[in-house]
């Protein structure tokens, strides 16, 4: 994909400061297919055809604020969102949620609010959740996080979630066995310390998100829309929130 990016950024009034400061860092990047940064507050014009949409959490709970409060007011944006996504943006427009709150419910408002657009193009992003679990089986296995494979998230992304590994693989491993690239061995079967698997794995990988930052999540999101732009037929397994037939 070499075609040129022209970056809107929307938030509210009293972020622009920030927004200023994130265009003076993008432009500092120099990348040569970015065209152009600009930033917005709500208004009629904006997702004006756009190609991918990106939301982010829009706003933190407040210390006193009930959960039924924080929902009513994440559904209000999100239907906003919705609404002139599906009257401005490209038809063929593809919307990526992610954060670290309600990001399915806001996929769904979004979802539900922009009837002329392709659900399947509104998808909520667990992959931060699944590399994260790779790199906890990585280390106990002592390989790369990138030789595990296939390991799917199920259920809400900031919830009641499963972490099934029954079709996760691991590659280039090193062990008795040792084969090309492409070779691969069932997860399960590599990983010896049943103990851990049973009791200590869920239990790691809800608590290292705690211990996030802005740089796995970004990553996170350019390798969802480098897989969907490079129709990737790689037949890896990739977790994603999409609504259902």
């Amino acid at each position: 994909m070499n075609n040129e990016i022209w970056l809107h950024l929307l938030d509210s009034a009293h972020c622009m400061d920030s927004l200023s400061a994130v265009i003076m860092e993008t432009q500092d990047l120099a990348y040569p297919l970015l065209r152009r940064v600009t930033m917005h507050t709500m208004a009629d014009d904006i997702f004006k055809q756009a190609n991918v949409v990106i939301v982010l959490d829009n706003a933190i709970p407040k210390v006193d604020q009930c959960p039924e409060e924080y929902i009513k007011m994440v559904t209000s944006e999100c239907a906003k969102y919705g609404a002139l996504i599906n009257q401005n943006a490209d038809k063929d427009v593809k919307v990526v949620v992610a954060g670290s709150s309600y990001v399915n419910l806001k996929a769904l408002i979004i979802a539900s609010n922009a009837p002329s657009i392709n659900q399947h193009n509104i998808v909520a992003l667990p992959t931060q959740l699944e590399f994260e679990a790779k790199a906890l089986i990585a280390k106990k296995l002592n390989t790369q996080s990138a030789a595990v494979k296939d390991v799917i998230v199920w259920g809400n992304i900031n919830g009641i979630n499963h972490l099934d590994l029954r079709d996760a693989k691991i590659y280039q491993y090193e062990s008795s066995v040792w084969g090309p690239p492409t070779f691969s061995r069932p997860l399960l079967n590599m990983i010896y310390d049943r103990k851990w698997l049973k009791n200590n794995l869920v239990q790691e990988w809800r608590e290292r998100r705690e211990h996030r930052s802005g740089m796995s999540a970004a990553h996170c999101i350019a390798k969802v829309l480098s897989w969907w732009h490079k129709d990737s037929d790689t037949g890896e397994i990739v977790s994603l929130g999409v609504m259902s037939e």
